[in-house]
Order: C-alpha cells, then structure tokens, then sequence
C-alpha cells in the first residue's frame, strides 16, 4: 500500500477512465481523465460505500489533506456524520469530537459543485465535458457564491448571475445555466437543497443568451476565391488540405481534422464511434454506430501522402516539440481549432509589416459553414434530402434510429460523386 507524498503523487498520470489509489483506512487519491487528482474519505453508510471529497491536489498539501482526514476519520470512528464535521473548525489540540459539541450543518455551493463534479458528472460524462464542466463552474461561481449556503440561493440571484455574464459572453452565459442546472438537479436528488434556481425560463429576462441559428453559406465565387486563397495563404499544407476536405466531403471538422488512414480501407473512410458527435453521447439509447464516407478522387487528392511521412495520421502535428532542450514531440492530429484559427485571422504583410486580415476577406465564415455549404448545395443540384442526410450523418428519429439499419452506402457514393463534380465545376470556373 502505497504512502502518500508528492514524489508519489505527481507520479500518477491520468488514464481513460478514472482510478485510485488508498493510503490505508479511507484515505484515498482519485485521478480522474481530465488530470484532476483529489483526496476522499471513503467510508461505508448503510452498507454502501461513500466518498467525501477533503480537496483538489495541488491545491490543497498532502498534510493539510491528511489533517482533514484525520477529523472526519474520527469523527466517523465516534458515531458522527464525517459529512457534517469535515466543515467546522479544526481545533488542532482537541481533533476528536465531543458527542455533545453542535455540528454544522451549512452545505455551500462550492461543496455541492466538488460534490457533483467528483462524485456523478465526471463519472458519467466524457473527460472533455467533465472538464469544460468544472471550469465554467469553478470559473464563474467560485467569486461570489462559493462560500454561500447551497439552499439559500433564490431565482433572482440565479438571474442575476446569468444577466452579468451575459453582458460580456453570452455563450459562456448559457453553459453557465446547462452546468449549474444539472448540479442543483443533483443538488435535489441528494437532498442536499430542495429547489433547484435554475429552472427558470433565462431567455425573457436575459434575450442576449438566446442563441442565433447560424446560416452561413458560401456562394459559388466564395468557394472559387477561398479554395484559391487557403492554398495560396499561409500556413501548413495539414491545416489547409483538412479545411478542404471538410468540404469535399461535408463531414464534421473534428471527424476530418483526426482522420486516420487505418480507417479507411478501398475508397471508404470509416469514421468510429468514438469520433462521431452524436454516437459518443453516455446513454445513448442504442448501440453506437461508425459512419461510412465515400473518397471521390477530389477526397484523394486531399487525403494524398506526406513527403517522408508513412504513419496513421492523416493531418500530422507534432505536439511538445521543445526547440531549445532539443526535445522530441508526439505526432498527433490536427485540432479543430487549428483550422478555425487559420481560417478567421490571415497573416498578410501590409506595407513591411504583418496585420491580421480576417476571414480571408470574405464576410465572417467558419470550418462548419463548409459543412452546411455542401449541405445547401448538394440539394441545390438535385441530390434526394434524404441522402444528403445520410451524407452528414444527421440524427434519425428515436424510432428510425433504433430500427432502420440501412446504411444508404451505395446513394452516399452517388451523392458524392455528383457533388464532387459540381464543386469541380465551381472551382473551376
């Protein structure tokens, strides 16, 4: 059984899924995919394990961790809810309790949002969520409502949050109500509040947060001067040859930005699971499935090979490359962002000196307009709605979904194969 240090503890590296790691009697290390490492007592009420969360490493010692441990490890041992104890004041020359001394018994937000993350949503949530989670809550409670009790939170202070965080960001505005929603809906199931603020309708008081439908889509001449302008532009030929593609074939810029030649076999491009939006969901209510893409030879052309590079990896980039310790990198893909960064600013040099031109001088686009262009145009042409649905790999209905296992392989190919031409035909002039 391991003892805890921090030699110890910065030794533990986050895995796929979340482990952990015991000093003896409860207390535990947890290390969760995102990275975050955090001690817990776990004891057992009512035949069950529980986990009270004592702090996040490193901001919190591994002694003052420990001193934590020990009070609610005591108070446990004597008949009293650990809970309840670990919140009040640490009397340092009497750590046991005396069974006649009052607990408290406030439950705060910040207790309640280590409690959710820790304890349920990083446990049923993919690690990315889990970590935009624990950001956007820690980021914009922690200021003001970390220390308040839990249950003395009304709407109007719900309201109120919402409406400042709007003024500045009002996407940042409605993660702030999906995330701190489902914790007071946590928050309720565990009778730790008995009303949850934000289940009030934020979009009559705040109409900044309302969220615009974009519709963005780029013209024949748009696409005849960007196809030009990206490959004429700066930039590596990664990053521009994926901005492309996205067009090409109108998939996801995260599904091509990681696309791996292991997953393509003839002229198929299988893209798992795992990588798709809307199949990667926890409870989803049927068995995930991969989607197939049809590689017209304009795809080809954009997929081609690297000079000197024969790996997985279809857009490589080395990640950690240190240029001064002369430190090798580990080739991963291309992010997404990588390409929305390319396309919104331009480095052009303006009389000896370089400016930020942005959107390649169109009015504002991003890698997904390319998605939803393909999307307009391959209808435009003729091609049936339904398979360019099946094209994108759009959601089916619950029931469709569940019983139409038809993969409209051979009118995906059609589909494509005739919007490859006419994008031909467009780039061509």
């Amino acid at each position: 059984m391991p003892t805890f240090n921090d030699f110890y503890l910065k030794g533990q590296k986050p895995k796929a899924k979340r482990y952990q790691r015991s000093d003896g009697k409860g207390f535990i290390l947890r290390v969760t995919p995102t990275g975050t490492k955090s001690f817990h007592f776990r004891y057992e009420k009512e035949g069950k394990d529980c986990y009270l969360h004592l702090g996040d490493y490193p901001f919190i010692s591994i002694a003052d961790a420990r001193k934590k441990y020990n009070l609610v490890y005591d108070a446990f041992k004597h008949g009293q809810d650990p809970r309840k104890f670990l919140f009040a004041p640490i009397a340092a020359h009497n750590p046991t309790p005396s069974a006649e001394e009052p607990l408290p018994t406030e439950f705060t937000v910040g207790m309640l949002a280590e409690e959710f993350l820790t304890e349920w949503f990083e446990a049923s949530h993919t690690a990315r969520t889990s970590y935009i989670a624990r950001v956007t809550i820690k980021k914009h409670l922690k200021a003001s409502w970390w220390d308040k009790p839990a249950a003395s939170l009304k709407s109007k202070d719900a309201y109120k949050l919402i409406d400042k965080i709007s003024l500045k960001a009002p996407g940042a505005a409605n993660n702030v109500i999906k995330y701190c929603r489902a914790m007071y809906n946590y928050g309720v199931r565990m009778e730790h509040v008995e009303y949850n603020p934000f289940l009030v309708k934020f979009s009559d008081h705040s109409p900044r947060i309302v969220p615009q439908p974009k519709d963005r889509v780029l013209d024949a001449g748009e696409i005849r001067f960007i196809w030009k302008a990206i490959e004429e532009g700066p930039g590596s030929s990664e990053v521009k040859r994926a901005i492309k593609l996205i067009l090409v074939t109108a998939q996801r810029p995260s599904e091509v930005s990681g696309m791996l030649r292991s997953e393509i076999d003839g002229d198929w491009w299988t893209i798992p699971a795992e990588r798709i939006k809307t199949e990667k969901k926890i409870g989803l209510p049927r068995k995930p499935r991969p989607h197939m893409v049809y590689l017209t030879s304009m795809a080809w052309d954009l997929i081609g090979k690297v000079p000197g590079w024969s790996g997985d990896v279809v857009f490589p980039v080395i990640k950690g490359h240190n240029k001064r310790t002369g430190k090798s990198g580990e080739i991963k893909s291309v992010l997404g962002n990588a390409l929305n960064k390319r396309i919104s600013k331009r480095d052009v040099a303006v009389g000896g000196v370089v400016k930020k031109e942005p959107y390649y001088g169109l009015p504002e686009w991003s890698p997904h307009d390319l998605r939803r262009t393909a999307d307009t145009m391959m209808n435009s042409i003729g091609i049936d709605h339904r398979h360019v649905e099946m094209v994108l790999n759009h959601t089916l209905s619950k029931v469709e979904g569940t019983y139409n296992l038809y993969q409209y392989n051979m009118e995906k190919q059609v589909a494509l194969q005739k919007w490859s031409e006419k994008l031909q035909e467009i780039i061509s002039g």
